[in-house]
């Protein structure tokens, strides 16, 4: 009995020396995982006067490895879809649905590589809020952008850290003004967001103090704020070939075998009917076009061309695909991005409402066919189209025609 007590006695004191030399190991694993990378990261304590400086030391290294690392990610490129609705794919979180692209180019930020950790010698800045989604978004970035392009005192940048993701994603590194690692103190805000008149915000935004760090709070819905730089917009608003090529394929994959191999014209439609019939949108003056406007639209290019591929692209597929006919129709379920590029790429354009509608225009190279009754000119819509702010004159690059 002794014996085997004692037998039984070695046994138990041998497993808890493996579990202690088992449990010595991890430890030595996981410190090694953790320690390696900050010295690798090389902190510079020397010099460092304070606890908090440290901290805002290591803070730094941390947000340029998070940086790092979504510069690194991709995003598979799916192209399967149904046979007659291009559908959503299932996505990462970086997708297009998120306001992400298939753009494998790093996002860069001229304001994020060359923004210092302080205000003690950096000058003064100067952002616009972050009101709305994509639509809004691209207009407030363009007047930030062509008002501090040239003989600014100003650092333009984007405020908030989730506030222009759609916008950021979507334009991956094509922007030249990014988010700034901190954050300005002493700032002076302007609020213009119930002045439709573009011509008076503009007098407006000439006589800012630019000694100041400034926010300028408003919707800027009209060509007017960046007619100057035309150009670096387009470019900035651009999407990679790689991604044109995708949606190009996509659409192709759903065009009727009888007009791959034939020429035709492909018109893309917007239809924005769900967040426009709300009673906050109504109050504003925004009038949804009518079923007729789509017909009306689409009969104007068919009588144009003997053949037309009608892409439809909107808020309410159920409703297009139940009220909108014709003998060539492709009807589009995917992201606001990928929208957005295929209704730029489309050959000419027909329009709903609102600010992603009128980007789908401003971007087409051919016809962007608007609804062409009014709104009422008390109404804060009306405004926008009183003083000719919101619907731009033909250019060289496209003709803009009001149908009813």
């Amino acid at each position: 009995m002794s014996r085997r007590r004692r037998s039984a006695k070695d046994g138990y004191t041998t497993r808890r020396r493996l579990f202690a030399g088992l449990l010595c190991v991890i430890f030595v694993s996981f410190s090694m995982l953790f320690i390696l990378p900050l010295i690798n990261q090389h902190i510079p304590i020397v010099g460092v006067s304070s606890s908090k400086s440290i901290e805002r030391e290591l803070k730094k290294i941390n947000t340029n490895s998070i940086q790092g690392k979504v510069r690194r990610e991709r995003v598979n490129n799916s192209d399967d879809f149904s046979s007659s609705t291009i559908s959503p794919r299932e996505e990462s979180s970086a997708s297009p649905e998120m306001g992400g692209d298939f753009n494998s180019e790093p996002m860069t930020s001229k304001t994020e590589e060359a923004a210092p950790g302080n205000m003690s010698s950096a000058g003064v800045y100067i952002t616009v809020n972050s009101k709305g989604k994509l639509g809004n978004q691209m207009f407030q970035y363009a007047t930030l952008y062509c008002l501090t392009k040239t003989n600014s005192p100003w650092t333009p940048y984007l405020k908030g850290k989730k506030s222009y993701f759609n916008l950021l994603k979507t334009f991956r590194g094509r922007l030249t003004i990014g988010r700034l690692a901190f954050t300005p103190t002493d700032v002076l805000t302007i609020n213009v967001m119930e002045n439709p008149n573009a011509d008076a915000v503009l007098e407006m935004l000439k006589r800012l103090p630019t000694d100041r760090n400034i926010t300028v709070m408003g919707y800027f819905q009209s060509y007017k704020f960046f007619d100057g730089c035309r150009d670096d917009i387009r470019s900035q608003f651009d999407f990679s070939d790689a991604w044109k090529r995708s949606v190009q394929r996509q659409v192709w994959r759903n065009t009727p075998p009888s007009l791959q191999d034939v020429s035709h014209i492909r018109v893309g439609i917007h239809v924005r009917r769900t967040s426009m019939i709300i009673s906050e949108k109504l109050d504003m003056g925004y009038i949804s076009p009518p079923l007729d406007y789509f017909r009306h639209a689409m009969e104007h290019f068919r009588s144009l061309y003997d053949r037309v591929l009608f892409v439809v692209a909107g808020d309410d597929v159920d409703w297009c695909k139940a009220n909108l006919r014709a003998e060539y129709i492709v009807f589009v379920q995917s992201s606001v991005a990928n929208d957005l590029l295929m209704l730029g790429l489309s050959e000419h354009v027909i329009t709903s409402v609102g600010t992603f509608s009128w980007w789908a225009g401003w971007f087409n190279s051919g016809t962007t066919v608007y609804y062409g009754l009014l709104p009422e000119n008390d109404t804060y819509a009306g405004k926008l189209y009183a003083n000719n702010s919101y619907i731009p004159p033909d250019d060289e690059f496209n003709h803009w025609l009001a149908i009813v």
